[in-house]
């Protein structure tokens, strides 16, 4: 059987299958690395991905390089119910939070142990950058000194801060996020009674994240993204003498989402400006409304040249950017900022950088 032959059934999204199938064929040929290191975006699959190659390897089939799941043995039946005495999955107990020293020296102990099945065993850890210094530690030791059967799996966003010693002890492998195209026909194949306006305006809002935008749909979050989405836009199209009454109408709005989420939507945003894409739910360009922009030439300003002022607005967006990331690191490591002053700082520099 060809690696890819029983591609369908293995559940992997269009977008990965070319990945799977050069795995497949080391699978086949029994050249399969002890350790692997899976850069993909977050929202296009990437966990799914490696529980799936997860299931391969375990598969409890008469041929185990025949790059296929039964999906009916013990080990598979196991897997599925989430009771696989030889699979761990290695996740922060909550989420934007750091992966601690010891949940890493579990995994270890994991590793060290005799696979219950015979099989081997597979440890996924993601995302792997929120190791701490200290797991980083523990984990190299693992790596350096492989368990025999045992196969770890570790999954990041790309450009994510990594040690090298643990980067140069796996073989990397980039996921690549889906087309425009193919977000899209996933999307209409999953949520069919999703309207074409909304979609387009999901996929404005989360561009090549299909698997976060399903979630959000379906979940209680959803609405409150998408209100969240047009008060921005709202903002963006008229000026308002009073930004800080609008941040805080948005911040307002937004305080039914988690901060987490919250600073998900501001890193999307702002990655849009910086990437010279609009901020606006029309999607217009660069000179168009970000935050309550729009109001190019205003009085005394006439002299300064639009790529001045855009070079100057990207600047402070990058500026504010990593704000938002140390944020992030900070709740990461158990800080418990004041939520709705925090919600309201980060929308009034949102807005002020349209500012002029």
């Amino acid at each position: 059987m060809s690696a890819s032959a029983n591609r369908a059934d293995l559940a992997f999204y269009p977008w990965h299958v070319r990945v799977w199938e050069q795995l497949g064929a080391s699978l086949l040929a029994d050249r399969f690395p002890h350790a692997l290191l899976f850069e993909g975006q977050s929202g296009t699959g990437r966990n799914a991905f490696a529980t799936t190659l997860a299931r391969i390897l375990l598969c409890d089939l008469s041929e185990p390089n025949d790059a296929a799941v039964c999906a009916s043995c013990k080990s598979c039946d196991l897997l599925t119910a989430g009771s696989n005495p030889d699979f761990l999955s290695v996740y922060p107990e909550e989420k934007g939070k750091s992966l601690g020293i010891d949940q890493i020296r579990r995994a270890i102990d994991f590793a060290n142990k005799t696979s219950a099945l015979g099989k081997g065993k597979v440890i996924v850890i993601s995302p792997a950058e929120s190791m701490t210094r200290g797991a980083s530690n523990a984990l190299l030791k693992c790596l350096e000194e492989p368990s025999s059967g045992t196969v770890l799996i570790l999954v990041s966003k790309p450009g994510a801060f990594i040690p090298a010693t643990i980067r140069s002890r796996c073989q990397r492998w980039v996921l690549p996020a889906p087309t425009h195209e193919q977000t899209a026909a996933w999307l209409r194949d999953e949520l069919p009674e999703l309207g074409s306006a909304t979609l387009n305006e999901w996929m404005h809002l989360c561009p090549a994240r299909p698997i976060d935008i399903k979630g959000l749909v379906v979940s209680d979050s959803g609405e409150h993204w998408l209100a969240l989405h047009r008060a921005l836009a709202a903002a963006g199209a008229q000026h308002s003498q009073d930004a800080s009454s609008v941040a805080n109408s948005i911040a307002m709005i937004g305080a039914k989402l988690s901060i987490d989420e919250y600073l998900d939507l501001f890193e999307s945003r702002l990655q849009a400006l910086i990437k010279g894409g609009a901020l606006d739910e029309a999607g217009h360009g660069p000179g168009r409304s970000v935050g309550h922009v729009g109001h190019v030439g205003h009085v005394g300003r006439e002299h300064e040249s639009m790529d001045d002022w855009e070079y100057s607005r990207k600047r402070q967006a990058f500026h504010v950017l990593d704000e938002l990331r140390a944020l992030r690191l900070a709740h990461a490591g158990g800080s418990n900022p004041q939520a709705d002053l925090l919600k309201f700082n980060l929308a009034r520099q949102l807005m002020a950088l349209g500012e002029r």
